[in-house]
């Protein structure tokens, strides 16, 4: 999270939004150094001009912000995907989700996130209060990337290597990374949603 928010936060300050943050955009360098990510991916990222904003909903669905599906959205969006991120490392779940895609877009729009999970009694609350900053609803009062690497919980590495992760984050996780028919029904909305030209 530590490199994820400075490389998020380097970006946006050359006005570039990647737009489509997840796990599988994150990438290790190489297999001997896990100390060093590499993100991926900017096939649909943006260069904003001031105060533009956006209204083509671009992304994965897991990992949208609110504003984008409201249809007016900014950079703020990367920390939102952030934030789940986050989530996901803590738990081993996606924050927002539903029984099909229509159903997760309004999850997301209520932005409403369960923390009774066993896992998160275990969770360091740093780094929970971290993770509400990045899924504030409100894009004007979610933290920015450079704020929030600057939070206690990224910066005393002493605190944030204190992670304890059950089996059920691992398998989770595990869970996670398999859902090829969610994947699918994904990557058909959003195929629907990109204008011809650039399918």
């Amino acid at each position: 999270m530590r490199q994820l928010l400075s490389a998020i936060a380097y970006m946006h300050d050359n006005n570039v939004c990647h737009r489509d943050l997840k796990p599988e955009n994150i990438l290790l360098k190489n297999k001997e150094d896990i100390g060093m990510i590499k993100i991926i991916d900017f096939g649909i990222s943006k260069v904003f001009r001031e105060n533009e904003l956006e209204n083509q909903p671009r992304g994965t669905v897991m990992y949208m912000a609110p504003e984008i599906i409201s249809g007016n959205y900014g950079k703020e969006v990367d920390n939102w995907a952030c934030g789940v991120i986050l989530y996901v490392l803590l738990c081993g779940r996606l924050p927002f989700y539903g029984k099909d895609v229509y159903a997760t877009l309004k999850s997301i729009k209520h932005g409403v996130y369960n923390l009774e999970l066993e896992p998160f009694k275990h969770c360091n609350p740093h780094a929970l209060d971290l993770m509400s900053k990045l899924l504030e609803r409100d894009p004007k009062k979610r933290w920015t990337a450079k704020k929030a690497y600057s939070h206690p919980w990224i910066q005393n590495l002493n605190m944030a290597m204190k992670v304890n992760f059950t089996d059920e984050v691992f398998r989770g996780l595990k869970k996670l990374v398999n859902m090829k028919g969610l994947k699918r029904t994904i990557l058909m909305y959003l195929t629907l949603q990109i204008p011809e030209k650039d399918v």
